[in-house]
């Protein structure tokens, strides 16, 4: 993404496409000044919706399409601030794995937790400091379009043109490189006529 201007922009149309600049709900109330009352509320709570109170519930949505696309899965862990109001905290797909600080517990694959009938019990975060955390599935978003009936995690929805992408980038280059060493060097035609 940060090293292929191809390939990030290829992920900011798909931003802009699916999420733009935010889905924002509608309500179905009985009356429509319930409905306006109800959006309304929305609207003031999805200003700063993250547990860093910094992103609004659009932003995330956007943060979260590009991280579905670019690694194939992310994750949103329903919290709760110092003011014990609702929140989401963000977890991207490279702090969920196995557990650094101890053993891998027994049917966890890739950072999650399965039960006896194959159905997600939890999750396994990495925090800041190199422990684990457990976060049951009932407080985690598992945001992943699935390939296969037996997987744990997502595979990235670009991972068949990053070579591509890599291929013509070099010949970018390859032909920079030889536009610059042609005009670098002069070179005379002499015939023997003259």
């Amino acid at each position: 993404e940060r090293n292929y201007g191809m390939y990030n922009q290829i992920l900011n149309d798909m931003v802009l496409y699916t999420s733009g600049d935010g889905i924002k709900p509608q309500s179905h109330a009985s009356t429509p000044e319930a409905a306006r009352a109800y959006e309304e509320y929305f609207a003031e709570k999805a200003k700063r919706i993250d547990v860093t109170n910094r992103l609004s519930f659009y932003q995330c949505q956007g943060i979260i399409v590009r991280a579905l696309i670019r690694d194939g899965d992310v994750f949103a862990a329903k919290v709760r601030n110092a003011r014990d109001e609702a929140r989401i905290q963000l977890i991207e797909a490279h702090r969920v794995g196995d557990p650094a600080d101890r053993d891998r517990p027994e049917r966890v694959w890739d950072g999650v937790e399965f039960g006896d009938f194959g159905e997600v019990v939890a999750y396994w975060v990495y925090r800041s400091d190199g422990s684990s955390r457990q976060v049951l599935a009932n407080a985690m978003m598992h945001v992943v379009d699935f390939t296969s009936a037996s997987a744990a995690r997502g595979t990235p929805l670009l991972q068949h043109s990053v070579n591509s992408l890599q291929d013509i980038d070099e010949i970018l280059q390859a032909e920079t490189r030889a536009v610059k060493d042609q005009s670098e060097v002069t070179r005379v035609l002499n015939k023997a006529g003259g």
